[in-house]
């Protein structure tokens, strides 16, 4: 919507209401497909979830009733370490989970910061302590452009700049 006045002035809305109308229909159906995929994964989160749970506590039970002996604390297993160590991994997942979301912009930094390395440590052509070559003392000039034409590749028929000329002067500023 922010692009209307753009439409409306190349009149081409119902170009454009023809392409929303298109495309609106692709959208539906990939939002249908990724809602029930959403729905699927979600509830196979949960699964895994509660399963994990069951599985955590009949373990702690487990070492409760056999009276499997804890070395960290010199005496058995009771019913409150089953609860410690269940709330701790809970804990710990959850915020591993958190930081989730951020590795893919971990990964993406990593491999700018590859590429940014790269740059930096390739030898560049130009020697920049060489002195020799042609030097102009004291140059001082002007810009000029003469008969200066533009228009965009897309659309030929709108010239931006038709024939125009100006000078800047050395030290001056154009605005």
């Amino acid at each position: 919507l922010g692009s209307i006045r753009t439409v409306c002035g190349f009149t081409a809305e119902d170009r454009e209401l023809k392409r929303f109308s298109d495309n609106i229909v692709e959208a539906k159906k990939a939002g249908e497909k990724k809602g029930i995929f959403s729905g699927v994964s979600q509830g196979f989160m949960m699964f895994t979830i509660f399963c994990t749970y069951g599985l955590a506590f009949w373990f702690g039970v487990w070492l409760v009733v056999n009276n499997v002996y804890n070395s960290s604390a010199g005496r058995t297993y009771t019913g409150g370490d089953t609860i410690t160590i269940f709330f701790a991994l809970l804990i710990a997942a959850f915020h591993i989970g958190q930081a989730g979301p951020y590795f893919p912009a971990i990964l993406a930094a990593r491999a700018a910061g590859y590429s940014i390395f790269q740059i930096c440590e390739r030898k560049s052509a130009i020697d920049v302590f060489d002195e020799s070559g042609e030097t102009i003392p004291d140059l001082k000039g002007c810009i000029e452009f003469k008969d200066v034409h533009f228009d965009y590749p897309n659309r030929k028929d709108a010239k931006i700049l038709r024939g125009v000329s100006f000078t800047v002067d050395a030290g001056k500023k154009v605005a």
